[in-house]
């Protein structure tokens, strides 16, 4: 069975849309935490989504910044550490381990944006083989991952090579035997191309942020993009969803705000799969709900839920 298919077929109710958890339920629970994930599976969500990064002995692991999170995260000893000293790609997976990413710095800004999440007295920052563990089980059986790669084509050796991420993700996928349960995905474009060309058989799903080039990365769809890679200046040219079907790709992941009724309606004839992200309020979710979107990508996967639930719009939760 290819990519396509399989993905298809999770997607199979029509005018229903799909709800993933973001970094699991982020909105209520510690982020890529293993108690996050299965909370937001507890739920019945379809999917969950996650941020990957590699450590220094190329252990693929579950945390979204390059540099550990000063907001987010405690020592061995209980003491916050300070911003951006510690590079998780400098890091082996055993000193990781000895981090606590269990609750939110008080009075932080962190804190005050995500002000209802529970805080846990520990809680380790896991590897990606330990939420594929989580996903063996029988009631997770129905689940699917979409994971993140966290690539950084500005920042060269911030990150590992595009390369090495595409190696050591297709081996531990294969390992758990999770090539129909997980779509790829990335800001960087290089790297969706790499793991097409060296994995075809593994679904690749392309983010997309539109706007200026900024000194931090949170746009990559702009002109003479190196997030784009050999794909740069093509949406000048063609509409996004275009360009990324084009180029091999069964998803399109773009932020809500960008996102037309016009090119979702390009995206729905050209078969992708669109999730759009991160949707949290109710609003927004109304206008997706409208746009036509497969899924919401959010925070808050109970409320979104039960607010498509009201209308009608809930895909069928996971047996």
């Amino acid at each position: 069975m290819q990519s396509k298919s399989w993905l298809k077929s999770l997607h199979s109710e029509a005018n229903m849309i799909y709800v993933q958890g973001h970094r699991g339920a982020r909105g209520v629970m510690p982020e890529n935490t293993l108690e996050g994930f299965e909370y937001a599976l507890s739920l019945g969500v379809q999917s969950l989504e996650l941020d990957v990064l590699m450590t220094q002995d190329n252990i693929l692991v579950a945390t979204h910044n390059n540099y550990l999170h000063p907001d987010t995260t405690r020592n061995s000893a209980g003491a916050w550490i300070q911003s951006d000293q510690l590079s998780v790609h400098n890091l082996t997976w055993q000193q990781l381990k000895d981090f606590n990413v269990g609750a939110c710095r008080p009075t932080s800004e962190y804190q005050q944006r995500f002000n209802n999440q529970r805080s846990l007295q520990k809680a380790a920052i896991p590897a990606l083989a330990d939420l594929f563990q989580l996903l063996q089980r029988p009631e997770n059986k129905s689940a699917w991952l979409n994971i993140e790669i966290k690539s950084d084509p500005i920042n060269l050796g911030h990150t590992a090579s595009v390369s090495l991420y595409v190696m050591r993700l297709i081996e531990v996928i294969e390992q758990f035997c999770m090539q129909q349960r997980v779509v790829v995905q990335s800001f960087d474009w290089n790297l969706c191309l790499e793991m097409q060309r060296v994995a075809p058989h593994i679904a690749t799903s392309y983010l997309t942020s539109v706007g200026p080039e900024d000194a931090y990365g949170n746009n990559n769809i702009y002109p003479d993009s190196v997030w784009m890679g050999p794909l740069a200046n093509a949406h000048l040219q063609s509409s996004l969803p275009e360009v990324i079907a084009n180029a091999g790709g069964k998803m399109w992941a773009p932020y809500f705000d960008n996102l037309t009724s016009e090119e979702m309606t390009i995206a729905r004839q050209l078969g992708l799969i669109t999730y759009a992200w991160t949707v949290n309020e109710l609003d927004d979710v109304d206008t997706m709900i409208a746009i036509g979107v497969d899924g919401i990508i959010t925070d808050y996967p109970l409320i979104v839920l039960e607010h498509l639930r009201a209308q009608g719009k809930a895909a069928a939760l996971i047996a």
